[in-house]
């Protein structure tokens, strides 16, 4: 293996450093009440790791690869799954790594992208110290946005974090087929090689399959290949994607759902899902589980506000038809791929496809760790455009947003403490989640505070005896 170039070395060594000061206080504190205990530390097939229990993750599991990395740091740490550090120390290092790969791909797109800023320009292939010191800020975005503290500090989003590994691998080895002087030679080999990527990404978390759709819209819109042929090329993940969604299907039939929307409906709670998603993005404040944004509540808040929530859907909608027609205008093609790619990423968890998670919420700050790509892709274009007018201007107003994002992610971070903290700040905003009660109520029995439990649950109860909540 080649060792990393100087320049690069320092990159990621920034990064690592960075990760840690941000984060590591997390390494003490406890597991969370919600998925932690199913995933891991009560997980049987993780105490203790044996062969059997390899053999049942990957004969009955749909997502085997995250299970095997969790048995795997089970098996090498001294305490097991007794403690959380090990696990929260390798999920340090995945966030780590994925940035350096974010600055990697950034690196190699956007010469690509900005291409087609202004075509009789050559300047953006060319000059790579501009090229690099964007990558860099589009890197250290994703690294930095508060949005990502609820994917690394939760335990039990170490999936996100792992699909999301295998995808941008398998995005940056797009990008050298689509690119590469050698494109024609080993070609079975090379797609193989992407495709097992993507089965990858898919096999610990199943939305991560949902790369192939960037890659599609990118072979006919970038690369301009034929429909037929890009589809052609997608062809066998497709086919194994349709597998997964119908294995998926059966773990969750439709019965399951308590309220099952209408296509108009299920239109306007993806709307209002996206809209909760560039919210998020784009204001880096108020991050905390939305345990009660069901669909359910959703239709109703459409129904009690009408004209506000038509408002943000037209605009929301506005959006989306900007993103698809910017691609025609040649100076808005750049934000175009970067608008798509959210969108696209965003895709899987919009409700079109029925999830069990719906039941608690429509939307949750882990589903926008692949979305939250593109927005790197985004400010790198603006910081980009910014650094080749006015140098002094682009790095002050960059490293202001970075220090911003970092002492809110910092702030972010300590609320994951305990679960009673976390919970309690979700309350804060959302005082009706029949679920957050519950499990506030579940937190203090645990704590001994049989007092507060009591108050707890018979508030959960009341809630959901009133439907106001999941």
């Amino acid at each position: 293996m080649r060792p990393l170039p100087r320049p690069r070395l320092i990159t990621f060594l920034g990064i690592l450093i960075i990760a840690f000061v941000l984060f590591s206080r997390a390494f003490t504190y406890e597991y969370f009440i919600f998925d932690d205990g199913f995933h891991v530390w009560a997980n049987p097939n993780l105490n203790p790791v044996s062969w059997a229990s390899l053999k049942w993750i990957w004969t009955h599991s749909l997502t085997p690869v995250i299970y095997t990395f969790w048995a795997t740091i089970a098996a090498l740490s001294p305490v097991g799954t007794q403690s959380p550090f090990p696990f929260r120390f390798a999920s340090l290092l995945l966030h780590a790594v994925n940035s350096y790969l974010v600055f990697t791909c950034l690196r190699n797109f956007l010469p690509i992208v900005c291409g087609l800023m202004d075509p009789q320009t050559p300047r953006a292939q060319n000059d790579t110290k501009e090229i690099d010191v964007a990558s860099v800020v589009g890197a250290m975005i994703f690294l930095l946005h508060p949005v990502q503290v609820e994917t690394i500090v939760w335990v039990s989003s170490a999936k996100d974090l792992l699909s999301f590994f295998f995808a941008i691998l398998a995005f940056r080895y797009y990008l050298h087929l689509r690119t590469g002087k050698e494109e024609k030679r080993f070609a079975i080999g090379k797609t193989l090689l992407l495709n097992a990527l993507v089965l990858a990404a898919a096999m610990c978390k199943i939305s991560g399959a949902i790369i192939l759709g960037v890659f599609f819209w990118l072979d006919i819109s970038l690369f301009k290949r034929p429909v037929k042929r890009a589809f052609l090329n997608m062809l066998p993940l497709v086919a194994v994607g349709l597998v997964g969604i119908l294995l998926l299907r059966q773990t969750l039939p439709i019965s399951y759902q308590r309220i099952v929307p209408s296509w108009p409906w299920k239109f306007a709670i993806a709307l209002d899902a996206v809209q909760f998603s560039f919210t998020k993005l784009l204001i880096p404040f108020n991050y905390h589980f939305d345990y009660g944004k069901t669909p359910a509540s959703v239709m109703i808040s459409y129904q009690r506000e009408l004209g506000w929530n038509l408002i943000i859907a037209v605009s929301t909608l506005i959006l989306v038809t900007v993103a698809a027609l910017a691609i025609r205008v040649p100076k808005f093609k750049s934000a175009h791929f970067a608008l798509v790619f959210i969108l696209i990423a965003l895709f899987p968890s919009l409700g079109f496809i029925p999830f069990v998670h719906q039941n608690i919420s429509t939307v949750a700050d882990r589903y926008l760790y692949l979305p939250s790509f593109g927005l790197s892709l985004g400010l790198a274009l603006i910081f980009l455009h910014a650094y080749r007018r006015r140098k002094t201007f682009a790095l002050g107003v960059s490293l202001m947003l970075l220090t911003l994002m970092g002492g809110i992610t910092y702030f972010q971070v300590e609320l994951w403490r305990d679960s009673a903290t976390q919970i309690n700040y979700a309350l804060s905003d959302n005082p009706n989640s029949y679920v957050l009660h519950k499990s506030l109520s579940e937190v203090y029995l645990k704590q001994g505070k049989k007092q507060a439990a009591q108050e707890e649950g018979g508030l959960a109860e009341y809630l959901r005896a009133e439907n106001q909540s999941p």
